[in-house]
Formats: C-alpha cells, sequence, structure tokens
C-alpha cells in the first residue's frame, strides 16, 4: 500500500483495516483494464449498506414524512452528487485508481461515488455492520440536507385543509394577526392559521393572499417535519452478546401523505 493510501486511511479512520482489502476499494474497474482485482463487488456492498442506514435514520427520525420525501432525502444524503462531494472533501480522489476514457460518460465525480461506495463496502466486509454504520453516518449522516425543501408543497392551502379532514380536526382557519401599511405601496400582512382555537402556522407577505399560502405552508412543514430526537435504530440490536440482548420496540408508525 501507498503511504498516500496509509495516511489517507488513517486520516478517515480505516487504518487497522486490510491494505489488500482497501486496495481493492479504491480500485475502479477501469484502472489497467481490470488486469487487477478491483472494487465492483465491494461497490456494490456499499451501495446496499448505504441504502440501508440512511434509510432506516430517515425513516426513525420523520416518523410521517412522505414516501416519495423519504426517498428524495435518502437520494439528497447518498446520491451520485453527494458520494462524490464526500469524496473530494475526505482526498479519496487523490488516491483511488482509475482511468478516464473519453468515450466514457463515467467522470471523475461519478467514478469517485462509486469509490466511495467500495470504500463503505470493504468497511462492512472487514470489521462487519456496527462499524459499516458508524462510518455511514460520520461521512455521510452528518451533513446538512434541506428535507424540508423536498417536501412537494405546490398547493399547500388545499393540502392542509385535507390534512385536517383526514386528521378529524376543524378546517383550517386564517386570520390576520397583525397589519402595516395596508393602503401604502409596501404593505404587510402578518397572518395565523388555526384549527380551532389552536395556530397551527403563520406567515407573512405583501398581500393576504400571500400571507395565506405562507401560513398553510408553514403548518404543513411543522406537521411533515417533526423529529423524533432520541430513537433506537434496529441495526443497534444486531450482533449483540446474549447477555446483553435487549428487546427492540418500534416507535409508532407515521400517518401517510394527504392525497388531493
Amino acid at each position: 500500500m501507498s503511504p498516500a493510501l496509509s495516511a489517507f486511511a488513517t486520516r478517515v479512520g480505516l487504518g487497522n483495516t486490510d491494505p489488500a482489502v482497501l486496495l481493492q476499494a479504491v480500485t475502479h474497474k477501469s484502472f489497467k483494464h481490470g488486469s487487477v482485482a478491483t472494487s465492483e463487488r465491494l461497490e456494490y456492498l456499499g451501495d446496499k449498506a448505504i441504502g440501508l442506514f440512511v434509510l432506516e435514520h430517515v425513516h426513525l427520525k420523520y416518523p410521517v414524512l412522505p414516501a416519495q420525501t423519504v426517498a428524495d432525502a435518502v437520494y439528497a444524503y447518498s446520491g451520485t452528487p453527494a458520494l462524490a462531494a464526500i469524496a473530494r472533501e475526505i482526498g479519496l480522489q487523490r488516491v483511488m485508481r482509475w482511468k478516464s476514457n473519453e468515450d466514457s460518460t463515467q467522470g471523475i465525480e461519478t467514478v469517485s461515488a462509486r469509490v466511495f461506495r467500495a470504500l463503505v463496502g470493504a468497511v462492512y466486509h472487514q470489521h462487519g455492520s456496527r462499524v459499516a454504520r458508524q462510518f455511514i453516518h460520520e461521512h455521510i449522516l452528518s451533513r446538512k440536507v434541506n428535507v424540508d425543501a423536498l417536501l412537494p408543497l405546490q398547493q399547500p392551502k388545499r393540502l392542509l385543509s385535507a390534512l385536517m379532514k383526514r386528521k378529524n380536526m376543524e378546517r383550517p382557519v386564517s386570520r390576520i394577526i397583525h397589519e402595516t401599511g395596508r393602503l401604502s405601496n409596501a404593505p404587510v400582512f402578518q397572518v395565523g392559521v388555526y384549527t380551532g382555537t389552536k395556530k397551527i402556522g403563520e406567515g407573512y407577505g405583501s398581500s393576504i393572499k400571500m400571507a395565506e399560502h405562507r401560513a398553510a405552508k408553514d403548518a404543513l412543514l411543522t406537521y411533515y417535519m417533526s423529529e423524533v430526537k432520541d430513537f433506537m435504530y434496529p441495526s443497534d440490536f444486531e450482533g449483540l452478546p446474549e447477555e446483553e440482548t435487549i428487546t427492540f420496540v418500534p416507535q409508532p408508525l407515521g400517518d401517510t401523505q394527504v392525497i388531493l
């Protein structure tokens, strides 16, 4: 193993990984036309491990997030653009072995994402699922992803009405909380949206309609983006010694998305 790869492994916490496995993980199939051991199998293993542990995290953290938004969040965390950015940040592109092919659509971003998946596969292969999950949490799930921007809220007032109806709550009503400059060129309206006496959202705008739109969107974001702060991962219970076995208690399954 080269000094550069050894230093890289130590820097990302993989100093105790078998050098032969690590070298194979960073070797893309384009290197020497596949005449040496390459990373495809480890990439496949890493891809499945990343998908499982990222989905597990998003599913448990956001219990009422719509299914498509869950899928979009998983991609935002672990799709090719995200993994390529992580690979660039940790210096993987400097140690991976590959050969650029002008006839191929696989540029350095695509290849580095694939090699990063293989790196995760190497961790899983060498150290098991618990260490692989820790590696994924440190390098992937530690990143900030704006999950709220992934929610499809193009018709928030209609969506909120449908949501309140399905939850057997009073229909949402918008009320002006505060306003300034109604007769000026720069009016500002602050609107709250209520179900019964409970305020569930708030918004402002240069028109009442805009403020109502934002208030309804705020109510939907508050609902769908509700987070569970402390939860147990099902994968926490894998591989525990018999004397440490704890019964896993799943958290309640969240609601499903309303359909207009």
